[in-house]
């Protein structure tokens, strides 16, 4: 059985995969690229 702490990390990494996939190339200066690319470092350090 799967525990809280692992389901919840195991939420946040399918979280940073669909928020990878959402960034298109050739739109890195965009504001909602900067905006997916802050959550995908904030997720990234939260899993840590």
């Amino acid at each position: 059985m799967i525990n809280l702490a692992e389901l919840k990390r195991f939420i946040v990494l399918i979280e940073i995969q669909a928020l990878k996939k959402a960034i298109v190339a050739g739109e890195a200066d965009t504001p909602i690229y900067v905006s997916i690319r802050d959550r995908i470092e904030n997720l990234e350090r939260e899993v840590k």
